[in-house]
C-alpha cells in the first residue's frame, strides 16, 4: 500500500473507526471519543481534521516519524490515523495553554 493510498483511506469518515481497531489502538479510538463527547463533534469529522491537519502542516521530522512507523506495520493505514491523531492532538494541547481553554487533555 503506498501512502497516497493510505491517505485516500484516511479521507473516508466510515473507516475511521475500522482503521484504529486494525491498528490495535484502543486509546485512540477512546481518545476520539472522549474529545468528541467533549466537543460535539463528530468521531470521524475529528479524525479528519486530524489528517487535513498533519498533511497540511506536519514538517519533516514528523513525515519521517509517521514513515518510520507505517513501514513495517501491520496496519498502515491504521497506524498512520493513530499518529496524526496523537500529532494533532499535540498541536491543539500546545496552542490553548496547555489546559487554560478550560478542557482536559489527554496525554
Amino acid at each position: 500500500m503506498t501512502l497516497g493510498e493510505i491517505l485516500d483511506r484516511l479521507n473516508e469518515p466510515d473507516e475511521v473507526y475500522q482503521l484504529l481497531v486494525e491498528a490495535g489502538d484502543l486509546a485512540g479510538i477512546a481518545r476520539l471519543r472522549d474529545e468528541a463527547e467533549r466537543s460535539g463533534r463528530d468521531p470521524a469529522e475529528i479524525a479528519l481534521h486530524a489528517v487535513h491537519a498533519f498533511t497540511s502542516s506536519a514538517d519533516d521530522a514528523a513525515w519521517i516519524s509517521l514513515m518510520g512507523h507505517i513501514q513495517q506495520a501491520e496496519s498502515p493505514a491504521g497506524v498512520c490515523l493513530s499518529e496524526m491523531i496523537v500529532w494533532a492532538g499535540s498541536r491543539e494541547h500546545a496552542a490553548c495553554g496547555h489546559g487554560a481553554c478550560g478542557h482536559e487533555h489527554s496525554a
